[in-house]
């Protein structure tokens, strides 16, 4: 993170040979993002389909995709639940959230510290703040965090998130949420 993020120095790797769990979370990720900048709405009537061929867009990229059956098969697993994330983020906007920014990025300085982050979904909902940060990992890990109850986390991402949003927009968020 500190080298690709902080210093911007891209890491020389081999080609991937599989697509692990960090593989398809960064093309989850990088479809949000690319659908958000595109403005494409969770509320579209095209959203599943234009979310299923940017992750097909994505996915194709990748060395391990193009020359492995076994790893199409894979991706084609996570092709075929892709209905199920889209539908819960189409739910969510129809309860009234409202997508701000995605793959948001915060910088500040916290007692002589500089913190960032990279926080993936910052929505609002009536005057309040909501931060989601998406996992591909198994559930039982993750422990959500719910009313700001920093005693209940494992994780110490989402409390440096709520720091960040506070430092940066002035106001705590309302809710973090793990997906």
């Amino acid at each position: 993170f500190y080298l690709k993020y902080i210093l911007k120095i891209d890491e020389k790797t081999e080609p991937a040979v599989s697509l692990d769990n960090q593989i398809f979370g960064i093309v989850i990720h990088s479809v949000f993002k690319s659908l958000f900048d595109k403005k494409i709405s969770a509320l579209d009537k095209n959203y599943l389909q234009e979310f299923q061929k940017e992750y097909l867009n994505q996915i194709q990229q990748y060395d391990a995709f193009k020359y492995s059956s076994v790893e199409q098969i894979i991706s084609s697993i996570i092709y075929n639940n892709l209905p199920k994330i889209a539908a819960a983020e189409t739910m969510h906007a129809k309860e009234g959230f409202i997508e701000t920014n995605r793959e948001y990025n915060i910088n500040i300085k916290f007692n002589k510290f500089n913190i960032t982050g990279y926080i993936d979904k910052i929505e609002t909902y009536k005057q309040d703040i909501f931060v989601t940060d998406y996992k591909y990992k198994d559930m039982k890990k993750i422990n959500p965090v719910l009313n700001n109850d920093f005693k209940k986390v494992e994780d110490i991402q989402l409390p440096i998130y709520a720091l960040l949003i506070k430092s940066e927009m002035k106001k705590m968020p309302a809710d973090l949420f793990y997906f």
